[in-house]
């Protein structure tokens, strides 16, 4: 069979056209791909911004595999789906799990610290959150004032910037050193408070955390300002939780110090009451408040014996006030 230059133009046209038609089809496939990732991931992102930490999970885990391979094992999509993953595991108390995926992500986040220090801040904190649940509170120290430094060599006075100090001061109290945390929780709200946005939580734990900090260095007085401070802020959206509770125990707990006991007591029998509809009458945290409510009790010189009695008929009592 004899060929001329017209029948190998058309074979190389058809060659080409069938590879161009193959190379078009692996980069819609591709693309249907990387798209259907995207899809999964933006979906697992709403999971988690709505505290539903399991849902979230179980579709990163399933879209990683696609983004690793559509994207490539080290590229950014992949570690900030690592990060993801670690995040839920964290918040799904479980952090050796989370580890697992965090560490993946170090090489890339450890590149963003200056080109992108918020990034790269915001990774480090995850990591002073991973070791703060594993109790390694020197490892969380160290992380947390790394992102901290990040954010202070940009000048930028965020709520980032304050929620590392929170993080700080928080594992301050964990190691016992007060005064280091009071002055880190005083940074913080300093910035919380100028910030317009939607933070009342965040502000309140802050000055529940100080308040708590203050009365063990039996600072009573500034104690029972930020605590008071605290209750205000949460009452504005809460009113039957443990975070009230937690309010009331340790308000009454500094007017048990200032020897205001009728005070104190008052406050101890609310606190009891809202922890025993919203968390049961086997939690610690309501038997912390009993056992406090009972020795409040006995320095009125009531009988021990009528004490169980007693505060039954307050749990009783319908209305919590």
């Amino acid at each position: 069979m004899n060929f001329n230059i017209n029948d190998f133009i058309i074979i190389a046209l058809a060659s080409i056209t069938i590879l161009a038609i193959s190379v078009l089809a692996i980069y819609l496939v591709r693309k249907s791909q990387r798209l259907e990732a995207l899809k999964s991931i933006e979906t697992a992102d709403n999971y988690y911004r709505n505290d539903e930490y399991d849902k979230g999970l179980s579709i990163y885990l399933k879209s990683l595999p696609y983004v690793e391979k559509t994207y490539g094992e080290n590229s950014s999509m992949a570690a900030d789906t690592f990060m993801k993953i670690g995040k839920s595991y964290i918040h799904l108390s479980s952090p050796l799990k989370a580890e697992d995926y965090i560490i993946k992500a170090k090489d890339h986040y450890d590149n963003l610290i200056s080109s992108n220090p918020s990034e790269a801040a915001s990774f480090y904190n995850t990591l002073g959150n991973l070791n703060e649940s594993l109790k390694r509170y020197d490892a969380a120290l160290h992380y947390y004032l790394k992102a901290s430094e990040i954010l202070e060599s940009s000048n930028n006075e965020n709520t980032s910037l304050a929620k590392c100090y929170l993080n700080i001061a928080i594992v301050y109290d964990n190691q016992k050193k007060y005064k280091k945390s009071v002055a880190m929780y005083r940074k913080a709200i300093s910035i919380f408070e100028k910030d317009d946005q939607n933070i009342e939580k965040v502000i309140a734990l802050s000055y529940f955390n100080l308040g708590v900090a203050l009365y063990v260095q039996n600072k009573y007085e500034s104690a029972l300002e930020c605590l008071e401070k605290s209750l205000i802020i949460r009452s504005k959206k809460l009113k039957i939780h443990p975070d009230i509770a937690s309010c009331q125990h340790y308000i009454a707990c500094v007017n048990l110090e200032m020897g205001k006991l009728d005070d104190a007591m008052a406050l101890l029998i609310k606190s009891l009451k809202i922890k025993v509809s919203t968390l049961g009458n086997h939690h610690p945290e309501y038997w912390k408040t009993y056992f406090k409510l009972k020795n409040a009790y006995l320095q009125l010189g009531l009988a021990k014996e009528e004490f169980e009695k007693w505060v039954d008929e307050k749990l009783l009592e319908s209305q919590i006030a």
